[in-house]
This record gives structure tokens, C-alpha cells and sequence, in this order.
């Protein structure tokens, strides 16, 4: 996730997406509703709406998710590529 983070913060979206996807999927983020933020925000900024809008339904199957927090993310997938 750090590393995600760091890819994120210069720039390298794509990047980004791989590293925090390999976190995932190796089970070792401590705090997957910001990893799948971190690869929602970078899918966007690849211009990947669809992978982008993944991410952030991905939000609704996390335990313990605020659900204002939830219909935030919602509301923002809403919009994206339109």
C-alpha cells in the first residue's frame, strides 16, 4: 500500500494500480477501503471509468465501511465518465 501511495503521490497511476492491486490480492493492507480509494482515484486519472467504477462498488463488500463514507464513494462513481 505504502508503495501504491508513493506511485499515487507522483503520478504514475498505473503503477499505482499494480502495486495496491498486488496488496490486495495477497491479503497484506491493513486498510483495503483506501487501497481500493488509492485504485478508483488512479483508474480515473487513467481514464479507465470502468475499472475505476470496480473499485469503488469493491467498497460495499468491506466490513465495518461507513455508510457515509460509502454513499460518498457512490455518488463520486456515479459521475465518472460522464
Amino acid at each position: 500500500m505504502k508503495l501504491g501511495e508513493v506511485y499515487y503521490g507522483g503520478g504514475d497511476f498505473q503503477s499505482a494500480v499494480i502495486a495496491i492491486t498486488r496488496g490486495l490480492q495477497k491479503q497484506q493492507i491493513k486498510h483495503p477501503d483506501e487501497a481500493y480509494v488509492y485504485v478508483g482515484r488512479s483508474e480515473v486519472a487513467l481514464k479507465n471509468p470502468a475499472a475505476a467504477r470496480a473499485a469503488f462498488v469493491r467498497l460495499k463488500t468491506l466490513p465495518n465501511m461507513s455508510p457515509r463514507v460509502m454513499r460518498l464513494w457512490s455518488l463520486y462513481a456515479e459521475t465518472i465518465g460522464q
